[in-house]
C-alpha cells in the first residue's frame, strides 16, 4: 500500500497500475480482497493516465465489481463514490447518477448506515442534477439530505454537510426564479457554518 502510495503521488502512473494489478490479483482469495475498494480511485486514474480515459473508467467498473463480489456494504458504498468521482473528472455525469442512485439504495437497505451517510448519498445525486442543469430534481434530492441530517444523532452530521445541502436547494431555487427562496437557503446554508473555522467551512463562507 506504501509504495502504491508513493508511485502515485510521484505521478509514475505505468508503475501504479502494475502494482495495484499485481495487489488486486494477489488478493485474490485472502482476506486482503477486503481492501480492495481503497485501490479503486488510483487504478482508474493511473490506467486513464496511461492508456486513456475509457480504459480508465473500464478499470475502474472492473474493481467495483470485485467489491460487489464481495457483498459488504460500506466497501461497496465507498467504490461507488470513488467510481462516481472518476466519471465526473472524465465529464460522464450520466454515469455519475447511475452510481450515486446504487449507493442512495445501498444506504437505505442496511441499517449499519448512519443518517449523515444516507443523507450524503442524497446530497450527490443533487450536486450531479445541479451540474446537468435539472435543478428540480438537485432541489429534491438536497432536501431530502437535510431530512436525514434532521433525523441524524447530536453532532453526527459536520457543518459542512448542512451547508452543502443548504446552498444545493438555493442554487436550485435561484435558478427556478425563486428568488427570495434561494437567498433564505443561503442564509441557512450560514447559519449552520457558524462558528466554525476549518478550512472547508472557511471556504464555503
Amino acid at each position: 500500500h506504501t509504495l502504491i502510495g508513493q508511485a502515485y503521488e510521484g505521478e509514475r502512473y505505468g508503475e501504479v497500475v502494475a502494482l495495484i494489478g499485481a495487489q488486486l490479483r494477489a488478493s485474490e482469495g485472502t482476506t486482503w480482497v477486503d481492501s480492495t475498494h481503497l485501490y479503486l480511485y488510483k487504478y482508474a486514474r493511473a490506467v486513464s493516465k496511461v492508456k486513456g480515459t475509457n480504459d480508465g473508467l473500464a478499470a475502474g467498473e472492473r474493481v467495483l465489481a470485485l467489491v460487489q463480489q464481495r457483498g459488504r456494504a460500506q466497501p461497496l458504498l465507498a467504490a461507488l463514490f470513488d467510481l462516481s468521482w472518476v466519471y465526473y473528472e472524465a465529464g460522464r455525469l450520466r454515469d455519475c447518477v447511475r452510481l450515486d442512485s446504487t449507493a442512495l439504495v445501498v444506504t437505505d437497505r442496511d441499517p449499519a448506515f448512519t443518517r449523515a451517510k444516507r443523507g450524503q448519498a442524497r446530497q450527490y445525486l443533487a450536486f450531479d442534477y445541479s451540474i446537468l442543469g435539472e435543478h428540480r430534481n438537485s432541489a429534491k434530492f438536497a432536501r431530502a439530505a437535510l431530512e436525514q441530517y434532521a433525523q441524524a444523532a447530536p453532532g453526527e452530521v459536520p457543518a459542512v454537510q448542512w451547508a452543502e445541502s443548504y446552498t444545493a436547494v438555493g442554487a436550485a431555487e435561484w435558478h427556478l426564479g425563486r428568488i427570495r427562496e434561494a437567498e433564505a437557503q443561503y442564509h441557512k446554508a450560514l447559519d449552520a457554518l457558524g462558528k466554525d473555522t476549518t478550512e472547508a467551512a472557511l471556504m464555503r463562507k
